[in-house]
């Protein structure tokens, strides 16, 4: 009888470390989601423009560059941590997906014509393209464009999967962007790079790639701590925008263990300053995956472990006093 009893649960605690285990390869396997930016966002007509302020910055969306602002040879939209970036409008679903973005764009004029505002034009906006929209960055100079830089970014406050809770571990890490459109008789952009909040302190990888037509470009961990990472401070004025080339190491991307923003950053132009026809560029996809901790897992594991085991024990003493009850008296 006691053997039955120890070997029925033996065999009960192997079957829920057996089963468990396996649910921990399968929960090891799947990557959960930081950041999820594509999918539907707008409806028709295409164009929601981004946030803009047209007094502070001085040039508004779908607008003229204009005349350059009292900071010098720049226009474009400050970056505002605590005002999002995207669309304003009705139109756009802030409920969807990664809808709320952060960030700020700069213009730096080589020759900025300052007799003529109808220089050029920006459209940056999210474009309306059925199921899958995207975030259109179009800047047409007609002359004197000598650099151009875009910054988008997520809060923590908004990420996905209990991670606006939950530390984001740097060392399980993974970023992509997805192109559907850079045109190809313009020029593209120079430099792709990820970029951090680490605190309250921005840092930016050097550049990571180049971008083209219908491509992905995608980092692991491994790939990310490969790069080098140095201040970045966009929030400071319109000519902070533009990233440090090249970039000062500072720290290692396994360092950065107090993750509150995540985002990647654009720049075209630079040394390109006598070649017209600016750039269209449309981004699918931003995803930011985040490897789940096995040792969450493995807690549960062995908690259902132990009481497995208690439970035995409990049953066993529970036995012995009944034994004891009906042993007859000398």
């Amino acid at each position: 009888m006691k053997c039955r009893n120890v070997c029925h649960w033996m065999t009960v605690i192997a079957g829920m470390f057996i089963g468990a285990g396996a649910g921990l390869q399968d929960y090891a396997q799947a990557d959960t989601l930081v950041v999820n930016w594509g999918g539907n966002y707008v409806p028709p007509p295409p164009f929601h423009p981004l946030d803009f302020d047209e007094v502070a910055n001085q040039v508004g969306a779908n607008d003229k560059y204009g005349d350059p602002n009292p900071q010098g040879t720049y226009n474009g939209r400050l970056v505002d941590l605590n005002v999002p970036y995207n669309p304003y409008d009705a139109g756009y679903d802030t409920s969807a997906t990664s809808a709320i973005f952060y960030g700020g764009h700069a213009i730096e004029w080589s020759d900025p014509d300052p007799g003529n505002p109808n220089t050029g034009f920006t459209n940056l906006s999210v474009e309306n393209q059925g199921p899958s929209d995207a975030i259109q960055i179009e800047v047409k100079p007609n002359s004197g464009l000598q650099d151009y830089a875009a910054l988008f970014f997520w809060k923590k406050e908004n990420f996905l999967d209990g991670w606006d809770i939950e530390s984001v571990n740097p060392n399980d890490l993974g970023f992509a962007l997805r192109t559907t459109q850079v045109s190809n008789n313009k020029q593209t952009p120079d430099d792709i790079r990820w970029v951090v909040q680490n605190g309250t302190q921005f840092y930016v990888s050097e550049v990571v790639s180049g971008v083209k037509n219908n491509s992905e470009y995608s980092y692991d961990s491994d790939d990310l701590s490969l790069f080098a990472w140095g201040l970045y401070d966009p929030t400071m004025g319109l000519a902070d925008i533009f990233a440090p080339d090249p970039v000062i190491p500072l720290i290692d991307f396994e360092d950065l263990t107090n993750i509150q923003a995540l985002g990647f950053y654009l720049e075209w132009g630079k040394d390109q300053a006598t070649q017209n026809g600016g750039v269209d560029i449309k981004i699918k996809e931003f995803t930011v995956t985040h490897a789940p901790e096995p040792s969450f897992a493995m807690v549960g594991l062995f908690g259902v472990g132990l009481f497995a085991v208690r439970r035995l024990r409990s049953r066993r003493s529970q036995s012995s006093a009944i034994s004891v009850e009906q042993s007859p008296t000398v």
